[in-house]
């Protein structure tokens, strides 16, 4: 009842296997779950910071292309030049525009949303003073063009590169920080990882530690000898010395030496009973040779007998003649007998006549004498 109790070893082997894999599993789900905020965390500063930066840079140097396309019209001398440039001026300040409005949607720090917002303040009035240049230099007015250049655009020229700057620095400092964490989380994570890995690994070490000790227990020692014993025994081997542990008392081994002393037991009985077989055989031979002897002995007599007996019925045959020879002459006597009988039957008869005459005679004697 105990034995049916305990775990069977194909359950054990497969509890041990399981756990050892919902181990894994929680490792590797942990990993992944760390992997995704690394990607999220990658992907955040590919898509946010390094675009930014990007897109700043670009903004800058559109910004650089406008100056340049203006001061190229302040020198300029031919109508498709000034035309050129101010077709350049255009372009580049609509591209801007556009980097402007991703810069909106993908800023989220409020430091660089501020430093965004005085910038588009500042290009508004950099445009605004650049068309005004630009008109000036469209009508030949160089010198009142470079006057407003200096005394106006040039400052707000100034704020816009310090905003850009400004913005700029931020983004490489959100950047570098977040680079910095991701390389950080990852050496966290990996860390973390390995020292999961490595309790992971001693669980399952212990695990099939104690499978291990358990299947060894059931056993009584290692499969191997348990294997060698079982051998031994089925090749007939019942002398064969098993090695048990001190306390040892439900093992295989334990049972399989139970079974082994029950079979030497057995065949120890086979062996005794077989010679009290020999034996009895013997005992039984020699009275089946008396037995033999006697037979011989009664046959001899029997024929003996057989002899008296033919004797003795040729007697018999004899006696029964002579007794239906007796029969016979006593049914003659019989008759004879018979015949007798009736002949003193007369005779009585014949005397009571007599006897009768007799009393009458005196019965007249005595009336004469009377």
């Amino acid at each position: 009842m105990q034995n049916k109790r305990k775990m069977k070893l194909g359950t054990q082997v497969g509890s041990g296997f399981a756990i050892v894999i919902v181990i894994g599993l929680l490792v590797a789900i942990f990993g992944r779950m760390h992997l995704v905020g690394l990607g999220n965390t990658t992907d955040r500063l590919a898509k946010h910071h390094l675009a930014n930066l990007i897109v700043l840079q670009e903004l800058k140097d559109n910004l650089n292309v406008t100056i340049k396309a203006t001061l190229r019209m302040l020198i300029a001398t031919e109508q498709k030049v000034l035309e050129d440039n101010q077709k350049l001026i255009e372009a580049t300040s609509a591209k801007n525009t556009k980097l402007v409005t991703q810069l909106e949607e993908n800023l989220r720090a409020t430091e660089v949303r501020n430093i965004l917002g005085e910038l588009q303040q500042n290009r508004t009035e950099f445009a605004t003073v650049g068309r005004q240049a630009v008109a000036l230099s469209l009508s030949n007015r160089q010198a009142e063009s470079i006057e407003l250049v200096k005394t106006q655009l040039e400052p707000i020229q100034t704020k816009l590169f310090n905003n850009l700057n400004s913005m700029i620095q931020l983004q490489r400092d959100y950047t570098t920080q977040t680079a910095t964490n991701a390389i950080e989380e990852s050496y966290y994570d990996g860390n973390s990882l390995l020292v999961l890995a490595v309790i992971a690994s001693l669980f399952g070490a212990g695990i099939a530690w104690l499978i291990t000790r358990h299947i060894k227990k059931q056993l009584g020692g290692e499969p191997a000898y348990a294997t060698q014993v079982t051998q031994e025994i089925a090749q007939g081997n019942l002398a064969i010395p098993v090695d048990l542990a001190s306390n040892d008392n439900t093992s295989l081994l334990f049972a399989m030496n139970n079974m082994r002393k029950s079979l030497s037991s057995i065949v120890e009985q086979v062996r005794e009973s077989s010679e009290s077989i020999a034996t009895g055989a013997s005992q039984i031979a020699a009275g089946s040779t008396d037995l033999s002897q006697r037979t011989e002995e009664q046959a001899a007599n029997l024929q003996q007998t057989a002899a008296s007996t033919e004797e003795m019925s040729q007697t018999v045959r004899q006696n029964a003649d002579t007794v239906r020879n007796a029969a016979q002459l006593a049914q003659a006597a019989s008759n004879t007998a018979a015949k007798g009988g009736e002949a003193v039957g007369n005779i009585v008869i014949t005397m009571k006549e007599i006897t009768d005459s007799s009393h009458k005679i005196g019965d007249i004697i005595s009336v004469i004498d009377g």
